[in-house]
């Protein structure tokens, strides 16, 4: 099937006919916000699992720097 609806209009032109333009326009814009968020939102989780791995490194190596025997220094480590 053709990309253009009946009588030859395109898709798009019959949906908003059905819907209404303040629909079209509504559901739209539910789109591009939603999928502007979803962006946002993964760019700061792996924001997050950077600083997130930074910082149990620097607590590991506090550990590590604090412990006072070598069973103290293995259990650092092993987790």
């Amino acid at each position: 099937m053709s990309p253009d609806g009946v009588n030859g209009s395109p898709w798009y032109t019959k949906f908003i006919a059905q819907v209404g333009v303040p629909s079209a326009i509504a559901l739209f814009l539910v789109w591009f916000l939603s999928s502007q968020v979803m962006t946002a939102i993964q760019e700061h989780a792996l924001s997050s699992d950077e600083l997130l791995e930074q910082l149990l490194n620097v607590s590991r190596q506090i550990c590590l720097n604090t412990s006072t025997d070598s069973s103290a220094r293995s259990s650092c480590v092993s987790r």
